[in-house]
């Protein structure tokens, strides 16, 4: 498996994970992750991936090379070839646009019913963490929004959307 990604480099070539000393390899991705609260500690990556590749791949070493794109290389194990084809592919999306469509739905349902749910409530009713409702109702900001504090506010259905459901009531 290889991936790439924009890199700030500080040097060129191999990167033996033995002398590396971490640092954001990206520092504009590593901002966007820290302020999403997604990162453990920057520039860990290689540090991490080195030290998991044993239970990964069992001998096989991961290969990272520094340079305008930083590349990693992680062997895949013995005999676990993956081969996705499209069928996989739309399989997959169209699953998980299902279930996340229905769980969208559900949070509309219960905030007709309870407007001024907070996230925890609506995480709850869902079954899902409050990071996956605040993530669901950013794409929801045509018909969902938070209004008050961050701490003793809640999502309402915005005039759009309950115009929307007058109209089908109507």
């Amino acid at each position: 498996m290889e991936t790439e990604n924009a890199n700030n480099p500080h040097g060129e070539g191999l990167i033996d994970p033995a002398n590396f000393i971490p640092f954001p390899k990206n520092p504009l991705i590593a901002k966007f992750f820290i302020q999403l609260g997604r990162v453990e500690e920057l520039g860990s990556g290689i540090l991490t991936t080195t030290r998991l590749m044993k239970e990964y791949a069992g001998k096989g070493k991961a290969t990272f090379i520094e340079g305008g794109t930083f590349k990693t290389m992680i062997p895949l194990p013995a005999g676990k070839a993956i081969v996705i084809d499209d069928t996989v592919n739309d399989t997959v999306n169209d699953t998980v646009n299902d279930i996340v469509k229905q769980r969208m739905t559900r949070v509309i349902h219960e905030l007709v019913k309870h407007p001024g749910l907070k996230s925890k409530d609506l995480a709850k009713l869902t079954e899902v963490s409050e990071v996956s409702i605040r993530r669901d109702m950013q794409k929801l900001t045509r018909l969902v929004e938070f209004r008050g504090a961050p701490k003793t506010g809640g999502y309402f259905l915005t005039d759009y959307m309950l115009s929307r459901l007058n109209k089908t009531i109507e």
